[in-house]
């Protein structure tokens, strides 16, 4: 795994007791990962229920079940858990920075099939987002109703950054570990 954000929240929630898993997709891996275009939606989408497969047969014995990602990671997530067939002991999704829309472009949202999910499900989004501006974000929460939050990250860029410097970004990933880990312990 080359993502230092996805590694962060990996071992923060791991080291909170969560049993975490992290994969790379396909594109990802070999010797010229950072030249590879990501692979079509389909391949990403079957990887993740690869990995979700897998996981449910492990030793682990889960006993609730929560999904998401970061950016790309996250759309795919929503992909599969509605555009699947249902997966047994899902308990929520999570989104962080979750691509609503291209930059620039706020009138033109991907979020058609959200509403698919029936579990709750939380956005974690920073307020200067190019890929999530906030009001395009209030817009589709608001439409999920109920079963959707958001929890928003003052200032912060798509990688949660503030550029307020290292303590401060430390604090804010710190931070939105204890949210995930609030969320997650609400919902089992």
């Amino acid at each position: 795994m080359n993502s230092s954000l996805v590694g962060y929240f990996h071992s923060g929630l791991a080291a909170l007791g969560f049993l975490t898993v992290k994969f790379n997709f396909p594109y990802a891996e070999g010797r010229w990962r950072l030249a590879r275009k990501p692979d079509r939606t389909k391949a990403l989408i079957d990887c993740y229920e690869r990995v979700v497969e897998k996981t449910q047969k492990s030793e682990w014995r889960l006993k609730n079940l929560f999904l998401g990602g970061i950016s790309m990671g996250a759309a795919v997530a929503s992909h599969v858990v509605a555009d699947g067939p249902g997966i047994v002991g899902l308990k929520g999704i999570f989104f962080l920075s979750y691509p609503l829309h291209q930059p620039g472009n706020a009138d033109t949202l991907g979020d058609r099939h959200l509403h698919k999910i029936l579990q709750p499900m939380i956005f974690v989004a920073g307020t200067r987002d190019i890929y999530a501006q906030p009001q395009a974000v209030k817009s589709a929460v608001a439409r999920l109703g109920q079963r959707a939050q958001v929890s928003w990250i003052e200032g912060a860029d798509q990688s949660f950054n503030k550029h307020k410097g290292q303590a401060m970004y430390s604090k804010t990933l710190k931070d939105i570990v204890q949210t995930l880990a609030h969320w997650v312990d609400s919902n089992k």
